[in-house]
């Protein structure tokens, strides 16, 4: 997503199953450990769903639009 200082910054959109609870905390930790710093999302997000085309690959443009407007760079 586009940050301030950096130009852009990592950000997690997570999805979790129907009754399933996680906090914003235990997700970050849980990225910690397979990657390095640099890809540990700054900020994390929970949504009901993301959107996916009729092949069903997730269609990211859709996701960056909300957090990307206004915004004179946008990630590609």
């Amino acid at each position: 997503m586009p940050d301030e200082r950096w130009g852009e910054a990592v950000k997690a959109l997570v999805v979790l199953p129907p009754g399933a609870r996680a906090d914003s905390a235990g997700v970050g930790a849980f990225a910690r450990a397979p990657i390095s710093g640099c890809n540990v999302p700054k900020s994390i997000d929970f949504v009901a769903s993301q959107p996916r085309n009729p092949a069903g690959e997730m269609l990211r443009r859709e996701l960056r639009e909300p957090y990307c407007a206004g915004r004179s760079h946008n990630v590609n």
